[in-house]
């Protein structure tokens, strides 16, 4: 029943593309609801309150505040919030609490969507890049998750980076962009349709 519920995702062999190869080939993601859809029998016994922006949590109290006023009362919080953001959000939180928080490093992401011809058939579904020559760490093809294109490719190109490093947006651009070019074989400029960036701080 699982595999009936599994689509299968391909990843490509990199070598067949002039790039430095992975050994994973292949694994299984849901057809339907996403990766959530493993979990959503374990959420289903629970009220989900959506569009809650947090505002403050009293750990003494034991209330949580949002900022539509509401606020509610628990005996037990569990939370996926960023350790980053306690300091905004913990009522009177100590003083040497609040600067170890502070010293801690996280990842920011820099995404690329990307239009592009469909210059080569490519029937994989995305993979990852294990090159110090090229700056992506992952890319999706989410227009072959679905169905092929006969004459588009639309995806994701993933690049990371720690909060504290230093980095060029623009040379990060640049390798991304000879990577698609690379890597789909194009022929010219005008065979990119659409290509934007966009950084997310996880």
């Amino acid at each position: 029943k699982e595999k009936e519920k599994a689509l299968s995702l391909l990843t490509p062999n990199l070598q067949h593309y002039g790039l430095n190869n992975t050994n994973i080939t292949e694994f299984k993601y849901p057809k339907e609801g996403g990766f959530f859809s493993f979990f959503k029998k374990n959420f289903d016994a629970y009220k989900i309150n959506t569009n809650h922006k947090l505002k403050k949590i009293d750990l003494e109290k034991k209330i949580i505040e949002f900022l539509n006023k509401k606020k509610i009362k628990y005996k037990k919080l569990f939370s996926t919030i960023p350790l980053t953001e306690y300091p905004s959000l913990v009522k009177n939180m100590p003083i040497k609490i609040k600067n170890e928080i502070n010293k801690l490093k996280y990842t920011k992401c820099i995404t690329f969507n990307f239009k592009i011809k469909n210059r080569k058939k490519i029937t994989d579904h995305w993979c990852y890049f294990y090159d110090k020559n090229i700056e992506a760490s992952r890319m999706t093809l989410l227009s072959n998750i679905k169905s092929s294109s006969e004459k588009y490719y639309i995806g994701q190109i993933e690049v990371f980076r720690r909060n504290d490093e230093k980095f060029s947006q623009k040379q990060i651009k640049k390798n991304v962009l000879w990577t698609i070019n690379k890597f789909f074989k194009l022929k010219k400029k005008t065979d990119i349709i659409f290509f934007k960036p966009n950084i997310v701080e996880f």
